[in-house]
C-alpha cells in the first residue's frame, strides 16, 4: 500500500485577477509492499503564469532541495538523501538501500497542462555485502500538440556518464551516448560497466520498455576479464497494459580472458 500528501502552496489571489493559482507543489508519497522493502518518494514543481492573461506559461524544479527519509527498524537503518526535482529512497527487508534523482524538463505547454519533455534519472545502490552502483539514462517525450497525448519516448542522443567510487578510493566511470549506463562494483575490487539500449512504446498514454540490447565488460581484481561480443535482446510483452512475458530473442556472447592469456567464449 501507499500513502501520498500534496502540499499546495498557492499565489496572492489578488494578483491574478481573484483566482486561486497554486505556485508550488510538493508531493510525498510512502510505499511499503508485502516483500517488506519500502520507499519514499518527494516531487516538486513551481508554476509560472502570464502576468496579463494569468494562463500558465512554464514549468520549473524549485531551488529548494527536498530532503526523504527511511525510519530506522529491526533491520533497517535509518537513511536520508537530499536533492531537487523528484527525489526517491528506498530499501529491501535485508537493509540493501537505493537512492534515485530524476530531474524533469517541462518542455512544453498544451492545453494548460505542463509536458514533461525529458527525464534525466540517476539511481544509486549500496547493499549490505558492500557492493555498489549507478544507473544514468536520459529518456525525451513527444506529444501531440492538439490533444497534449503521450506519443513517443525514447532516450536521448546526448552522451551521459555513470560513476561511483570504489572501497580504495578510485573512481569508476563509463560514458555513453543514447544508451542507459550502469556501473558498478563489488567490496572486493571487481568493477563492470553496462550499455542498454531500451527501445520503448506507448500503451495508452504510458511508457512501456519494448526491446532492451544489452552489453556488459568487467574488469576483476585477479586480472580477469569479460566483454560482451554480441549483445542480449529482450521483449517485453503487455496484456490489459500490464507486464505479461519478457522473452530472450538473442542470448548473449561474452569473450572471457582470465590473466593468463587464456581465452574461453560463454
Amino acid at each position: 500500500y501507499y500513502m501520498s500528501l500534496v502540499d499546495n502552496q498557492y499565489l496572492d489571489p489578488e494578483k491574478y485577477g481573484g483566482k486561486v493559482k497554486p505556485g508550488v507543489v510538493t508531493t510525498t508519497t510512502d510505499a511499503f509492499n508485502i516483500d517488506g522493502s519500502q520507499s519514499q518518494t518527494k516531487t516538486s514543481v513551481k508554476y509560472h503564469y502570464h502576468p496579463v492573461t494569468f494562463l500558465l506559461e512554464r514549468v520549473t524544479v524549485p531551488s529548494t532541495k527536498l530532503k526523504v527519509t527511511l525510519p530506522g527498524s529491526s533491520r533497517l537503518q535509518s537513511a536520508s538523501y537530499e536533492g531537487k526535482g523528484s527525489v526517491t529512497i528506498g530499501a529491501d527487508i535485508f537493509g540493501n538501500t537505493y537512492h534515485t534523482q530524476t530531474t524533469n524538463t517541462y518542455g512544453q505547454i498544451i492545453n494548460g497542462q505542463a509536458k514533461i519533455t525529458n527525464a534525466l534519472t540517476t539511481t544509486e545502490s549500496r547493499n549490505i555485502d558492500g557492493s555498489l552502483g549507478q544507473t544514468v539514462s536520459s529518456i525525451d517525450y513527444g506529444y501531440d500538440g492538439k490533444t497534449g497525448l503521450l506519443q513517443w519516448s525514447r532516450l536521448s542522443s546526448g552522451r551521459i556518464s555513470a560513476r561511483i567510487i570504489l572501497k580504495d578510493g578510485t573512481v569508476w566511470e563509463h560514458s555513453a551516448s543514447g544508451r542507459v549506463v550502469t556501473v558498478g562494483g563489488d567490496f572486493f575490487g571487481n568493477k563492470y560497466w553496462s550499455e542498454s539500449l531500451n527501445e520503448y512504446r506507448v500503451i495508452k498514454g504510458e511508457t512501456k520498455l519494448d526491446k532492451v540490447t544489452t552489453a556488459t565488460s568487467s574488469i576483476n581484481i585477479d586480472g580477469s576479464t569479460s566483454e560482451t561480443v554480441r549483445e542480449e535482446v529482450l521483449e517485453y510483452h503487455y496484456e490489459n497494459n500490464r507486464l505479461s512475458a519478457i522473452t530472450n530473442i538473442q542470448d548473449s556472447i561474452v569473450l572471457n580472458h582470465d590473466g593468463f592469456g587464456n581465452k574461453t567464449i560463454t
